[in-house]
C-alpha cells in the first residue's frame, strides 16, 4: 500500500478538519493585502500578480480563478458569521 492509499487515523483527520474550518472562517484583510500590493481590486475580481504571496488561508478561500497576462484574477468565498464564529471557537480551544 503506497502513501496515498494509507488510511488516515482519527486524530490526524480531526486536525485536518479543524485547520480547514479555521482557514475558511478567517476573514481576509483585503485592505492590508491591497496596501502590500498582493491584491488589486478590479470590479468583482481581485488581480493577484503572484498567488504565492497570498496567505495560505486566503488561498483556500478562492472561489474562482482565471489566468491573466500579469498573473491571475480571483474571487473569494464570503466568510459567514457562522464560519467566523466557529473558527474563533476552534482557535480558542487550541
Amino acid at each position: 500500500m503506497d502513501e496515498s492509499q494509507k488510511p488516515i487515523d482519527d486524530a490526524e483527520l480531526r486536525k485536518k478538519v479543524r485547520k480547514a474550518i479555521i482557514d475558511m472562517g478567517t476573514p481576509i484583510d483585503f485592505d492590508d493585502l491591497e496596501a502590500k500590493g498582493i491584491l488589486k481590486k478590479s470590479g468583482t475580481w481581485y488581480e493577484v500578480p503572484d498567488t504565492e504571496h497570498l496567505p495560505d488561508f486566503a488561498k483556500k478561500q478562492i472561489k474562482e480563478i482565471a489566468q491573466t497576462k500579469t498573473g491571475a484574477k480571483v474571487k473569494f468565498y464570503k466568510v459567514t458569521k457562522t464560519m467566523k464564529r466557529k473558527a474563533e471557537e476552534l482557535k480558542g480551544n487550541a
